[in-house]
């Protein structure tokens, strides 16, 4: 499979839609399909980043392609292991350190609905925005932190039983 990450604009159009969903083929080039459900969470996730991102300034990314492209589909891709087959099921326990505007971690919580995750960053304002964020998705099992960044150390402690999400 080629990597549509190369040139994802070019690797397809734009359908505009009420929710401002990508287009199947965008889909079908992750090799992965969300649900409606998981759909509508994401466009609502955009809705619930632009709301935030208006008071606190948490990214750039928030509109049309940005947002599909940059936040969902570039977190989303090196998760594919885990949104296929049988691992796709599976209680995972995942932390995403650095968080900034919820991504990759927002996402994860919504195409691995099992999963619980925390959501860590050292910027109060950032990690009250994405509780806020995750509380109005209703993404059960996400609990953020905020704190300075952990240390390697402190990484390699937990990475026998949390997944390292980073972007």
């Amino acid at each position: 499979m080629q990597d549509p990450r190369k040139n994802p604009r070019s690797a397809h159009r734009m359908v505009p839609t009420a929710a401002s969903t990508l287009p199947p083929d965008l889909w079908q080039q992750l090799g992965w399909q969300p649900s409606h459900a998981q759909l509508a969470q994401l466009a609502q996730l955009q809705q619930q980043l632009r709301h935030w991102n208006g008071q606190r300034n948490l990214t750039r990314l928030v509109e049309g392609e940005d947002y599909w492209i940059a936040q969902v589909f570039d977190s989303l891709w090196p998760l594919l292991p885990l949104l296929r087959g049988p691992a796709a099921e599976a209680p995972l326990e995942l932390i995403d350190v650095g968080t900034g505007g919820g991504f990759p971690g927002l996402a994860a919580a919504i195409a691995l609905p099992r999963t619980r995750l925390t959501l860590v960053d050292s910027v109060g304002r950032k990690v009250e925005a994405v509780r806020a964020m995750a509380q109005a998705l209703a993404a059960a099992g996400t609990t953020t932190a905020a704190g300075e960044p952990l240390s390697p150390s402190q990484i390699k402690r937990h990475l026998g039983r949390l997944g390292l999400l980073a972007r």
